[in-house]
């Protein structure tokens, strides 16, 4: 399913606005590149949660509170992807509520461990529906589309 949550971010994302996908588009031309129809629906449900995130139980004087992961959330993310997310709070490319976003979106997409590779398109993701920071999804951009290693943006 990520290769068409791909596809879509690649095709629909617009500067400052969330993904806005036409369905009928959008199923056309994949159906037309060979995807089945349910993972096509399971893609948009994703987007459309994505853009409806549920209300964030974190507040901003909780910011300094350390986040531990349920077994199953280590489980999912692995120790690569939660010291990724770590690093991403860490420097202030993403906040507490983001971070609980990414890994909801994670753990919608994956049952079992989730590619690191995987993990920052969520993160890319999730950061350009948040509305963020530009520097912040530039540069997660260029870590995602240009393979490129991790460095303090701040």
């Amino acid at each position: 399913m990520l290769e068409i949550l791909v596809y879509l971010f690649k095709n629909y994302m617009e500067c400052d606005t969330q993904l806005c996908i036409p369905e009928e588009e959008a199923t056309t031309t994949l159906r037309g590149a060979g995807y089945f129809k349910r993972d096509i629906q399971q893609a948009l449900a994703w987007v459309s949660a994505l853009n409806n995130p549920p209300p964030s139980a974190f507040h901003p004087e909780h910011t300094l509170v350390m986040r531990h992961y349920s077994v199953k959330e280590q489980c999912c993310l692995g120790k690569k992807g939660i010291a990724f997310l770590r690093y991403l709070q860490g420097n202030h490319i993403i906040d507490a509520p983001t971070r609980e976003t990414i890994i909801e979106r994670a753990m919608a997409l994956w049952r079992s461990r989730i590619p690191f590779h995987y993990l920052k398109w969520v993160a890319l993701m999730v950061l350009f529906n948040r509305k963020t920071d530009k520097k912040n999804i530039i540069w997660m951009q260029e870590l995602v589309l240009h393979h490129r290693k991790t460095k303090a943006v701040h």
